[in-house]
């Protein structure tokens, strides 16, 4: 019996252009009515939260930054925070430097004071900085910090590091995540979450989406074999492997799809609310 679903946001409970379906609206607001906790477990920072939450009328947890920040989306208040400790930090920059001299780095942070939201959005302390070879997908935050990242990890609060590749090196996103796991093992959690996207995201050792979700069970008093996990990326892996069942989405990366017990159909198809139905009664 499932308790509890657990769903990656970005390709999985989301459409392809970031909305989300009149079905998979009602899939989640039926599972309210019927007590059944659905929680979010994303890759995301906190800061790029609130268009979801609002759209889905989310009142459950959510894990962002891969499990490094638990969120209780009803009572706006952080649970567990995972720091990266600065030093380590410093040495995988110096490392992934050894292996690609043009990376540029990137951190999300969230201020030892911020605990709940009224802390975050009246904070003057900037959430994310990045250094000077940093290419950003999207436009910065208004002033946005750029420095090293020496400085930048230094002044504490960082829950993921992130490292992008320039375009041109000779990588795909999975060949430099297995060259980066061989050379930060024991340092840091890296993984993927875009297969188009030379992007690392790094957290602290032993912190990711299947720590995050074993947490969360564990504060809903549910055993992780009543446990459904819903992926798309290899950032979901390990909630994936945590889980008591394991679905990915068909649009799913390959090692991903390969890991699932069951395909579900696609983020664009409402693969969510095809289980979140299906556990449903009728």
């Amino acid at each position: 019996m499932i308790r509890l679903v657990a769903t990656d946001l970005d390709g999985t409970l989301l459409r392809s252009d970031l909305t989300v379906s009149n079905r998979t609206r009602e899939a989640l607001a039926r599972a309210r009515d019927h007590a059944l906790p659905v929680v979010f477990m994303t890759g995301r920072p906190l800061r790029w939260l609130d268009a979801a939450i609002a759209e889905t009328q989310h009142r459950s947890m959510v894990a962002c930054a891969n499990g490094a920040l638990i969120w209780n989306a009803s009572t706006q208040q952080a649970g567990a925070v995972h720091r990266l400790d600065p030093r380590t930090a410093i040495s995988v920059a110096d490392l992934l430097r050894s292996l690609i001299p043009d990376i540029g780095f990137a951190v999300e942070r969230l201020p030892h004071a911020a605990a709940s939201w009224t802390d975050v959005v009246g904070s003057s302390h900037p959430f994310f900085a990045c250094d000077e070879r940093y290419v950003p997908r999207w436009p910065l935050p208004p002033n946005t910090p750029i420095a090293p990242v020496e400085e930048l990890v230094s002044e504490g609060g960082v829950v993921k590091l992130l490292a992008r590749a320039p375009i041109e090196r000779d990588h795909t996103a999975d060949s430099l995540l297995a060259l980066t796991r061989s050379a930060l093992r024991g340092l840091v959690d890296v993984t993927h979450s875009n297969s188009a996207d030379l992007l690392l995201e790094m957290s602290a050792y032993g912190v990711n989406k299947g720590t995050a979700l074993a947490d969360i069970a564990d504060h809903y008093d549910v055993d992780r074999t009543e446990v459904a996990a819903i992926g798309d990326m290899p950032n979901d892996a390990s909630m994936l492997d945590w889980a008591g069942r394991a679905y990915a989405v068909s649009n799913a990366h390959p090692d991903v799809v390969q890991a699932a017990d069951d395909v579900l159909p696609s983020n664009d198809e409402d693969g969510v609310a095809t289980l979140i139905e299906s556990i449903l009664p009728n």
